[in-house]
C-alpha cells in the first residue's frame, strides 16, 4: 500500500495505522466513531490549513 493514506480518527486524533484503499468506511477502535474515509480526510485538511489561512489573513491585514 502506498504511504500517506488515512491513518487516524479526526474526532480525537487516534492513529491506528494505514488502511487499504478499498476501506472506505471504518470505526475508531477507541471511541467507536464511524468515519467515511473522504470526509475524514477533508476534516484533516481543513484542520491543517486553519493555522496557515489564519496567518495569511493576518499578514494581509498588516499590509
Amino acid at each position: 500500500m502506498p504511504p500517506g493514506h488515512d491513518r487516524g480518527c479526526s474526532t480525537r486524533g487516534h492513529r491506528d495505522g494505514p488502511k487499504a484503499l478499498h476501506v472506505r468506511e471504518w470505526t475508531c477502535p477507541v471511541r467507536g466513531s464511524v468515519h467515511d474515509r473522504d470526509h475524514n480526510a477533508a476534516i484533516d485538511v481543513e484542520q491543517a490549513a486553519g493555522p496557515a489561512v489564519t496567518a495569511e489573513a493576518r499578514s494581509m491585514r498588516a499590509a
